[in-house]
Parts: structure tokens; C-alpha cells; sequence
């Protein structure tokens, strides 16, 4: 869980600023397709230098993705046809020559932090601190996976490579605490090809929270906006909440207004025929 790419790669599920990962799950790019919930099999290295956290793995895939890997971009087509001939699962599919490919990873994740560092001990960074913590950190990521893709047209393989930079705020102040987040995600998977979370493209996320300690409650506000090449549209989503802490992270409820845009890969938007999805979301979170 020693992830790239953005520090939300290897977010806190317990410590959640939002109900949950925002979706699509940019941050979580891989999920399912080359990994297992976020985790990968290899090696890694972390640490500090001075006020410089970070980390950088060497993975290796696994070799039955997701939906195999399929591309999403008929689903963003009207006349339903897919515009690219790409898949991911160049690991799975012998090169010209029969010799397995595709078989490593490489990701890594570095960030400075003007003021207090935080605990590298284990790879979960925290969502918000409530106010225990100061901290204001800029960090960059990436993700390359050499031959990672497959394209059965010219039956070749071709590289991915993704690369990030965030920014994460977390302070105390009179009466409680402020978090806010912002991110910015650049996908290249190859020419057109949407996957089932990203796609070759450009995403900005970003979220706001104010927790106001004597009411211990914490309302926020979560934005997307994800731009394909094989889509015309963009893919936006909002999430607006509330966070009742009863006991910190240990107990807290929360309840959310969900709205997404222009995400064809969801059966609701497809079955529906429509291009919005609108929940509201109740949840009671216990961390013993």
C-alpha cells in the first residue's frame, strides 16, 4: 500500500474526511485492475530526509484485470463504438516473440511539509487531524507501468505512465480545525482509452472541510472534474456532507449528498439512459 501517484493513492479508510474515496476512484486509478484493493506484491522504500517524506515501489501486476481491461470509450460514444483498440492487460498477453511482458510497476510519491511532519511509520495517510496536527504539505507522484497495455489491432504492447501533484492542509484554529485538499492528475494510458476509473486524460479534485469542535461536527464539499480524450463531455462529481464525530474517528456518522455527472462506465447512467446519478448517503463508522 506503499502508493504513487497522490497522497489519496494511500488514504486512511478510517480517517476519511468524506464518507468515503471520492468516485470514480482517480486516486485509486489501479484498484482491480493491477492490483487488489489498492495493493500491489513487490518492494518498496520510504523514509524521511530532513522535511521530505517519501516513498517509491516496485511491483508487480496481477494478471486478471478488472472487466479484462476493457476500454470504456463506446460507453461515452453515442453511436455506442469504441475508439480505441487499447485493453490493459498487456501482462497477461505474450509479446511478439512469446515472452511474458509487462510485469512491473513502478510508483513512487514524494511531498515537503512546511510545517509539522507526518508519521511515515505505516503507508495510511490521514484524511483530517481534527485539529491535532499542523500541517501543510506539497507533494508529486507517479505511476509507470512499462508495456502494461495491449492494442489487438496492431497487436502491440505500449507503456502507461500517470504523474500527479497535491496539495494538503490541515490546522487548528479557534473553535476547531480547517482541511482542504486539492489535486491535479495527469492519465496516459494511450490514445482515447478510458479505464474503469480513469481514463487518458486530466483530473482535478479537491475538497473543503471546517470542523467545529464544540459541536463536534464537520460539514464539507468534495468536486471533480475528469476530462477524457475519448469522451466529449467531462465527468464531474460533487459531494456535500456532514460529519458528526461522537468519539474522534472511532465513532462518527455522516451523512452525504452525492451527485455524479457524465459517467457512462455507471450501470444507473446506462440502464437509465441518463447522464445523472443523485444519492444521499447515510453512514456510521466504529474503529475499535
Amino acid at each position: 500500500y506503499w502508493n504513487g501517484l497522490t497522497r489519496l493513492a494511500s488514504q486512511s479508510t478510517i480517517s476519511f474526511m468524506t464518507l468515503d474515496q471520492s468516485r470514480p476512484f482517480y486516486a485509486w486509478h489501479s484498484i482491480g485492475i493491477s492490483d487488489q484493493f489498492g495493493r500491489h506484491l513487490g518492494v518498496y522504500l520510504k523514509g524521511v530526509a530532513g522535511k521530505v517524506d517519501y516513498r517509491i515501489a516496485l511491483n508487480n501486476p496481477g494478471r486478471s484485470p478488472l472487466g479484462n481491461g476493457i476500454d470504456y470509450s463506446a460507453n461515452f460514444n453515442p453511436g455506442g463504438e469504441p475508439l480505441s483498440s487499447l485493453v490493459y492487460r498487456g501482462v497477461s498477453t505474450p509479446d511478439e516473440k512469446g515472452y511474458n511482458t509487462g510485469n512491473t510497476i513502478l510508483t513512487g510519491y514524494a511531498k515537503y511539509n512546511f510545517l509539522e511532519n507526518e508519521s511515515v511509520k505505516l503507508p495510511y495517510y490521514s484524511g483530517t487531524y481534527l485539529g491535532e496536527k499542523e500541517v501543510i504539505a506539497l507533494g508529486t507522484g507517479f505511476f509507470w507501468h512499462p508495456n502494461g497495455m495491449y492494442d489487438t489491432e496492431s497487436e502491440q504492447h505500449s507503456s502507461i505512465f500517470h504523474f500527479a501533484a497535491d496539495l494538503f492542509v490541515d490546522l487548528p484554529v479557534n473553535g476547531g480545525a480547517v482541511n482542504g485538499y486539492l489535486s491535479y492528475t495527469s492519465f496516459d494510458y494511450g490514445r482515447d482509452y478510458i479505464s474503469r476509473w480513469a481514463g487518458t486524460g486530466n483530473v482535478l479534485y479537491g475538497h473543503f472541510g471546517y470542523y467545529y469542535k464544540r459541536l463536534s461536527i464537520m460539514p464539507y464539499i468534495g468536486y471533480s472534474y475528469g476530462q477524457f480524450e475519448g469522451a466529449s463531455d467531462p465527468v464531474k462529481s460533487l459531494n456535500v456532507g456532514l460529519n458528526y464525530f461522537l468519539t474522534g474517528h472511532h465513532c462518527k456518522l455522516t451523512v452525504e449528498w452525492y451527485q455524479l455527472l457524465n459517467d457512462f462506465r455507471e450501470k444507473a447512467l446506462i440502464l437509465g439512459d441518463v447522464s445523472k446519478l443523485s444519492q444521499v448517503r447515510v453512514q456510521i463508522q466504529v474503529a475499535l
